[in-house]
């Protein structure tokens, strides 16, 4: 029997092609056949069929979230829209993560038996190509996850623009599904394809149990109930809370092993999985790295030091680890009784009585507290992710750029685009410095990550380094680096870089490049493009004080801190308290 589709997806074959996307060749699109990057030539490291499909893309995104902002809530019918939109993007997520374990790492790929490149039919919903999207422009993150966990996100190529945009309608931007694809995801996932716009409180996700794994039921969002408050200022007050996943007071009992299962919980096994590697790789004698540390000093992979940090961290852990015996993983996870302030403890206390405490430790265990933090097993929060990564998306489709009208009438800004970015990377391979993109280098970046490997293979080739685009910073110090990088093109192109405010203006006609004006949008702070770094600049401790814990305890997300996310009506653990240095930025 033929299964009946959902209503927003067509009975496809894979060989049914929709109206194609790119026209007959326009000779303001030509790209040169070479780039110079440093004293090095190279072929165009992205086309402009890439960018173009890139930019349909975002335009099937803006309108998702517009699907999302539209339709009413079973729960409140004056629910926000950015409350509708962390709620969505949650249970996104965890889809995500659910399509990473079950169809990219499938048992078929690892043992040889199917490609290692993704197919046609494996390309996963709208939500979960979003997910995945923000993914890919975190690089650095997604470069320490296929070393740690996910080897095989590597191994299944660059984000499928192509074909992809193949299945976005150029007037609607609909995302249409094959028959196939439908097929494939509910086979292997178990789940529906098209994920509700709108849960209520009968809307569930599963969840896994850290200790044992076994999968848990649990409700995605719960009606608010009065709790005693755990805060010492408001001792002796209550406070609203949820117990459902997408909000702070989580919390489910594991009916197998008897472990609770919250955020901390899940967080604390990305610790202990981590520890129970590096410690597998001890064993065998290989070099090693904690989570978030083969990156050392201005982006350059250095696996010695990663290597003699992790030694410093399990050398004090090892000899009460290695009189038990079991699954590596779980002993290291009662170790640290499934607590992400223990785990920062202990950590703490295994450098110091080692080497005593350095700046150098600091950063390093902050780095890896980063990577640990998420209630999934990523390196990033991917809800976060998607939502500050949006205001670009955003601003493109508002001005038209994802309209293939647009792109008709202005044939020559991809081309531009590329060759602009082609300059910044070779402007950062002589500067050796982190520069501010304008919006059209920026696109092109971005559709340039979305290449996976080929992206790390490209940036370590040309560049030795990752480049990362810092949002972190205060106004003062991104004004001076935008004045830095915009002085450092004049005097190496010989042409104007642009103005480039901190503001939410749209701006025209700022960059003149190769003899063409183009539309271009402001940088902001907020604006965080490719960054894997979301920690503030916290203050330095004073010279006089002790040396502090190298790592501020980690604090749950007070919803009045994101009221402007929704959190606070909802009690949503839609973000992260970020953890902050007490010696300086991580």
């Amino acid at each position: 029997m033929t299964p009946e589709l959902p209503p927003n997806y067509e009975r496809l074959s894979d060989s049914t092609a929709l109206p194609a996307y790119d026209g007959p060749p326009n000779p303001l699109e030509t790209l040169p056949p070479t780039f110079k990057i440093g004293t090095r030539y190279t072929t165009p490291l992205i086309s402009v069929a890439q960018v173009k499909s890139h930019l349909l893309l975002l335009g099937a995104f803006c309108r998702l979230r517009r699907r999302v902002f539209e339709e009413p809530s079973p729960i409140d019918p004056s629910m926000r829209e950015d409350v509708k939109w962390v709620l969505f993007l949650t249970r996104a997520a965890l889809r995500f993560e659910l399509w990473v374990r079950c169809v990219v790492c499938k048992d078929a790929r690892r043992r040889g038996e199917m490609p290692l490149l993704l197919q046609e039919y494996e390309i996963p919903p709208l939500d979960v190509l979003l997910c995945w999207h923000a993914y890919l422009l975190n690089p650095i993150v997604l470069f320490h996850d296929c070393e740690a966990m996910y080897p095989a996100l590597r191994q299944i190529g660059p984000f499928p623009l192509a074909s992809v945009a193949h299945r976005i309608n150029l007037q609607t931007f609909e995302y249409v599904a094959t028959i196939n694809q439908l097929e494939e995801w509910e086979m292997a996932t178990q789940q529906d394809f098209e994920l509700p716009l709108a849960p209520g409180f009968c809307s569930r996700v599963i969840v896994a149990c850290p200790r044992c794994l076994e999968p848990r039921e649990v409700p995605l969002i719960t009606d608010l109930t009065p709790k005693p408050s755990s805060s010492a200022e408001s001792e002796g007050t209550t406070r609203l809370t949820g117990c459902g996943y997408a909000q702070n007071g989580f919390s489910s009992d594991c009916s197998y092993c008897g472990l609770q299962i919250n955020h901390d919980t899940l967080a604390a096994a990305n610790v202990a999985r981590d520890l129970a590697r590096a410690s597998d790789d001890m064993a065998h004698g290989k070099k090693t790295f904690l989570n978030g540390n083969l990156l050392g000093a201005k982006g350059k992979v250095s696996p010695d030091i990663a290597n003699h940090f992790a030694q410093l961290v399990l050398g004090d852990m090892s000899v009460p680890i290695a009189l038990r015996s079991g699954n590596k993983r779980i002993i290291y996870g009662n170790y640290i009784e499934w607590n992400m302030a223990k785990a920062q403890k202990l950590f703490e206390y295994a450098v110091q009585a080692r080497t005593g405490p350095t700046m150098w430790h600091a950063k390093f265990l902050s780095r890896s507290f980063q990577s640990y933090r998420q209630a999934q097993p990523f390196s990033i929060d991917i809800v976060d992710s998607v939502i500050r990564q949006f205001n670009f998306s955003e601003q493109l489709h508002h001005i038209d750029w994802t309209s293939s009208q647009y792109l008709a009438t202005h044939p020559s800004l991809t081309a531009d685009a590329i060759s602009q970015y082609h300059m910044f990377l070779d402007l950062s391979s002589q500067t050796g410095r982190n520069l501010f993109p304008t919006s059209t280098i920026e696109l092109a970046w971005r559709t340039h990550m979305l290449s996976g490997e080929k992206y790390h293979e490209d940036v370590l080739n040309y560049l030795d380094r990752f480049i990362v685009h810092d949002d972190g910073v205060d106004e003062g110090h991104f004004t001076r680096a935008v004045e830095e990088t915009s002085k450092a093109w004049k005097a190496r192109f010989h042409v104007s870089y642009g103005q480039v405010l901190v503001s939410s203006t749209l701006m025209d006609d700022t960059l003149i490049s190769n003899g063409s004006s183009l539309p271009q949008l402001p940088i902001t702070p907020d604006d965080t493009g490719p960054s894997w770094v979301t920690s503030p600049i916290s203050t330095r401790a004073p010279a006089t004080q002790p040396y502090p814990a190298f790592v501020r305890p980690l604090q749950g997300t007070s919803a009045t801190e994101f009221a402007h996310l929704g959190a606070e009506g909802w009690d949503l653990w839609c973000s992260h308290s970020p953890i902050m240095l007490d010696g300086g930025p991580g």
